[in-house]
């Protein structure tokens, strides 16, 4: 992470690509940074991962769309949601009295990972501990850089599913993996620099990706707004287990961040 004097574009892109980055790359092409051409270390901690969702949990209901998002690409290439937005939990009222709630827990929360979803949080640096204090810190490095509000999701994938359909942003987004890895397949923009973030899109469209890449462990991915994509988590039956996927995105006026995470074995993380 940047310290307090430091610049968070050096900390994402190093030195020798932070240096030419807004004059060659910026809301012009995507670029790829090694994590070695980073400095990054394999003992760096993570800014989220699955571990950190289920330590938040309970959490409202996949309702209630100002905490969370759950969504799956089906085989047929459309969005699917899952058939319950939560579990009934007996919760108590200000007054004392018992009433059930809806709430996403940490057994339903796998549920929903082991079934293929992608789980989406918002803002979780939002709440109190480690993680989301990492989160604040770079978010508040970030508006500094950028004299810009940032705001901040999570997402979790399970491995070898997708969970978005191929589409574009509205802001320029930095990737950045941070354990396991991703495929990203990004498409030529259909239009410059959109201002409106796009609906799912249908892959015929799209002609060939003109970048197929794979992001490993502290790779950063920088990706300007308008450049459609679609990512899928690494992993699947030739796995033992089940790893799981996810990316954090930190996104302000014009442009934004994502981290990404593939996690370990189902088994061990229950």
């Amino acid at each position: 992470m940047p310290d307090a004097d430091g610049d968070p574009i050096v900390w994402l892109l190093g030195s020798n690509h932070a240096e030419h980055f807004f004059r060659t790359e910026w809301e012009r092409s995507p670029l790829r940074v090694p994590a070695k051409s980073r400095g990054a270390a394999a003992s760096d901690p993570p800014l989220f991962d699955r571990a950190a969702l289920l330590a938040l949990a309970p959490l409202p209901d996949s309702d209630d769309k100002a905490t969370m998002r759950v969504v799956r690409v089906a085989e047929s290439g459309k969005r699917e949601e899952p058939m319950s937005s939560g579990e009934d939990v007996a919760t108590c009222t200000k007054s004392g009295r018992s009433k059930l709630t809806r709430l996403a827990t940490k057994t339903w929360l796998n549920k929903s990972l082991q079934q293929g979803f992608t789980v989406q949080l918002f803002s979780p640096q939002q709440y109190s501990n480690k993680y989301s204090n990492r989160i604040a810190a770079l978010i508040s490095s970030l508006e500094v850089r950028f004299g810009n509000l940032v705001g901040c999701s999570a997402y979790l994938t399970p491995p070898g599913c997708q969970g978005l359909a191929p589409h574009h942003d509205d802001v320029d987004v930095f990737i950045v993996q941070t354990q396991g890895e991703k495929r990203w397949k990004i498409y030529t923009p259909l239009a410059r620099l959109p201002r409106e973030h796009s609906e799912d899109l249908e892959r015929d469209r799209l002609g060939k990706a003109v970048l197929d890449v794979t992001l490993k462990k502290g790779d950063v991915l920088y990706l300007p707004r308008g450049w459609v994509h679609e990512v899928r988590a690494f992993g699947g039956r030739a796995f033992a287990g089940r790893a799981f996927g996810g990316r954090a995105f930190l996104g302000g006026g014009r442009w934004g961040l994502r981290c990404s995470t593939v996690c370990g074995d189902r088994q061990q993380e229950r």
